[in-house]
């Protein structure tokens, strides 16, 4: 892991025994400092770096030497993955977005080094120790939080028994939502009254319908409703709502998300005290409306977004016309110039689409059927709503059964959805005829409430469980398949149709939802290097010696290129042989903006560190492990070359390496065709010198999938299981030094002819056993060819 060292600000890399830290708790804001800005010495120029030098200072003044801090180290930021459920958390938190820690109010927290919270720490509670607990405090932002308040005894199976700090700050007039009161003299600017010497987590006072008692404030939940909410231990007041903790375990949000008329009290009066609807993806006028302004504002305000010039229109596009007119294919001009969106969705495997082919050509160009699939319909709509003619869909304006025409353009589609106003992203749909404009997904209530405001303003409020409200971009369909994985990341601005709201993403803001549903959803996009947009690099532009420049490239690319690895390869794809093709328009961007040549899923300036990858699991979807390649055979590598990740059928992760030691001599790779380079291949070599070992000079072994718990030091983990080298004529290839520890990374490879070899699999050799060092300080370099 890595932690932010308190005195220095520098960051450090831990391997499996971190020493003591502390966590900051806290409400991301729009500038925070990142972990590129701390590698690149860019951070002190992020508006957040007050914070996070305030909070180390904190940290330092209370002991701690280390601190770690989500958006500066941590480089995958999805929260639920990376804190899954533990017995942690104990009090409530108000955050605000602040800036400057060292002028904010703050407070401390006894907790366990990893703890569960939703991505912004906005879930107060741990789970576990809500079910555990006697009773849960709802602690007001005046009392200091100790173990003696938070009703620890301290005890050996206490979660705080060894735990670390945590530095909560808390920010009292940070922007809570004044939703859920009736108070009129509650001030505006969110500062919690006081009520009865009690300092209530709601603005301006609790809602009619909760009893107050001494620490605790229990709601009468319907038991028909909900069995698990007989009790309810706690409740804290959070942007979205209310959390509540029952005595039995259960947590439920109570996300309000709509108000029922009552009966004999006319209109929804309350309705306005309560932010949260019902989800929905329908294009109302309130929706285009946001839509535009989401647009306007990207292009006017957005130096990152704005576009340069007018785009030139590919090839061919959808001429989408108005409502009363057809949709028809259109041939552009060699230069006609003018916005389009481009549509990202899932075709469906074994769905008959409708395709562009030699014989309905012309046909298209004059009219495209009335019974278009639900999908095109729904983009049609979309783009004729928002103001925008022409849409480039792929299986529609690329000619299907004209193998030039589909080369061609499949080589180009980088710079199509680079250059497009907005690409649609269907993220909901299996397939084209499933559509994407309709209600949300909506779970069903878990429990209702009696909503008072006064005497003459009522309503009814509805809860769910917490979790049913969680959207996961993994869990979506389209970013759980390959061809799709390069639309999103080339795209300057998308709008994203999940399965429960529209979200807008671009360059500058990332994420945002449409329309406010209180819907939580943690997309995650990789940001590719702004140079692949057309915008200069300032990061790079201020570093003052060509060294410096080279280094921040290096490691730039080298994230960029691992994480990219990571998540292609658990995109599931029908054809294996297209695995290459569906990244080539990445791959042509990044090659212009690197300035480096593509090596059939690797680059010859990083090929080194990216040589060791390893078969690893696929992300945990909902339902479980998603199902992978269930057309293709898994037990063998699929095409050439050997060296390469883009032929192993399965998920891998890289293993990184410190300093590289062995050194690219050439390379050799071949596409099939000369029109699309960065596709399939005729052949590929690389030619490497380095010192290697013979495997039967050392006491080594051979490991297959599922790599067993704890093994892997000091033995050949092969690629695949029938794939299994004689010891004798296996060599292993020395790339460098893991990241973390002293282990020796090494590349299996065995003979096939006469010096040349292929990868059948790799070997980390553990640092205690001083074999190995000793024939490695023997060994000559050698030039060794790998195909």
């Amino acid at each position: 892991m890595r932690l932010l060292n308190t005195t220095t600000l520098e960051m450090k890399e831990f391997g499996v025994n971190p020493p003591r830290y502390a966590i900051l708790s806290h409400t991301w804001g729009e500038d925070e400092a990142t972990f590129q800005d701390v590698i690149n010495g860019s951070a002190e120029r992020k508006e957040g770096f007050a914070k996070v030098k305030g909070f180390c200072k904190l940290a330092l003044s209370q002991g701690y030497e280390y601190a770690w801090i989500d958006t500066c180290c941590s480089i995958q930021t999805h929260h639920r993955r990376r804190y899954p459920t533990e017995k942690v958390a104990y009090a409530a938190e108000n955050d605000g977005v602040v800036t400057d820690l060292l002028n904010t109010t703050l407070r401390s927290k006894a907790m366990k080094r990893k703890f569960s919270s939703s991505d912004n720490c906005k879930e107060p509670y741990s789970r576990t120790k809500a079910a555990r607990a006697e009773r849960a405090v709802v602690v007001p932002e005046s009392t200091a939080l100790s173990r003696d308040n938070l009703g620890s005894d301290n005890s050996e199976n206490d979660p705080a028994g060894d735990s670390e700090a945590i530095l909560t700050c808390v920010d009292p007039s940070g922007p809570l939502e004044k939703s859920f009161c009736s108070d009129d003299n509650a001030s505006d600017d969110g500062n919690e009254a006081s009520d009865g010497g009690n300092s209530l987590p709601f603005p301006g006072g609790h809602p009619g319908w909760l009893a107050q008692t001494n620490d605790t404030f229990r709601p009468e939940f319907p038991r028909e409703s909900h069995q698990c909410c007989q009790t309810c231990v706690a409740m804290t007041g959070t942007r979205l709502g209310l959390s509540a903790l029952l005595s039995d375990g259960g947590y439920v949000h109570l996300n309000w998300y709509e108000i029922q008329k009552s009966a004999g009290m006319g209109s929804d009066s309350a309705s306005r005290f309560v932010p949260g609807r019902r989800e929905s993806k329908e294009l109302s006028s309130r929706a285009v409306g946001e839509i535009r302004r989401c647009l306007d504002n990207c292009f006017d305000k957005h130096s990152s977004c704005r576009q340069r010039c007018t785009p030139r229109l590919p090839r061919r596009v959808l001429d989408v016309g108005t409502n009363n007119s057809p949709v028809r294919l259109h041939q552009s001009l060699e230069s006609e110039i003018a916005q389009y969106a481009a549509l990202s969705y899932c075709w469906g495997s074994g769905v008959q689409q409708l395709t562009t082919t030699t014989s309905n050509f012309r046909n298209h160009m004059l009219g495209l059927p009335n019974s278009l699939p639900q999908t095109i319909l729904d983009a049609v709509e979309v783009c004729r709503k928002i103001g925008i003619r022409y849409l480039w869909v792929d299986a529609l304006c690329i000619i299907q059964d004209n193998e030039s025409d589909k080369s061609d353009q499949i080589a180009n589609m980088g710079s199509i959805y680079r250059n497009s106003t907005i690409t649609i992203v269907v993220a909901s749909a299996e397939t084209v005829k499933d559509g994407f404009l309709s209600n949300g997904r909506s779970e069903d209530p878990t429990a209702q409430l009696p909503f008072f405001v006064d005497s003459s303003t009522t309503g009814t409020v509805y809860l769910r469980l917490e979790d049913s409200h969680k959207i996961f971009s993994s869990d979506e369909p389209i970013f759980q398949r390959a061809w799709t994985f390069q639309e999103l990341l080339l795209s300057p601005r998308a709008l994203v149709f999940d399965s429960c709201q529209m979200n807008f993403k671009c360059l500058e803001s990332g994420f945002q939802s449409v329309l406010q549903t209180h819907v939580g959803f943690t997309f995650e996009c990789l940001d590719l290097p702004v140079s692949v947009f057309g915008l200069v690099d300032e990061n790079l532009t201020q570093r003052k010696t060509e060294e410096s420049r080279e280094y921040y490239l290096t490691v730039t690319q080298d994230h960029i290129w691992t994480r990219i690895i990571h998540e292609y390869s658990e995109r599931d794809i029908t054809f294996f042989e297209d695995r290459l093709p569906a990244l080539a328009g990445i791959a042509a961007e990044l090659a212009m903006a690197w300035n480096d040549v593509y090596l059939a899923g690797l680059w010859q300036k990083t090929v080194v560190r990216h040589l060791c990858w390893l078969r690893s699991n696929p992300t945990w979807r909902l339902g479980g492990s998603p199902r992978l390649f269930e057309s293709i055979d898994c037990t063998k590598r699929i095409g050439s070359p050997s060296w390469s990740w883009i032929t192993a059928p399965y998920p891998v992760s890289v293993e990184e390496i410190r300093n590289p030691d062995a050194k690219l001599v050439s390379s050799r790779v071949e596409p099939e065709s000369q029109d699309s380079p960065f596709g399939q291949l005729k052949e590929a070599y690389i030619t490497l010198e380095a010192r290697i070992l013979r495997a039967s000079d050392l006491a080594i072994t051979f490991e297959c999938w599922p790599w067993r718990a704890g093994g892997g030091r000091n033995s050949i983990r092969l690629d695949f299981e029938n794939v299994r080298p004689e010891l004798d004529k296996c060599r292993l290839l020395y790339l460098g030094n893991a990241m973390y520890g002293g282990s020796g990374i090494f590349l299996a490879v065995e003979e096939v002819v006469d010096v040349v070899f292929r990868r059948v699999g790799h070997a980390e050799l553990c640092e205690l056993e001083g074999e190995w060092k000793a024939l490695l300080a023997l060994a000559k370099r050698e030039l060794i060819t790998i195909k």
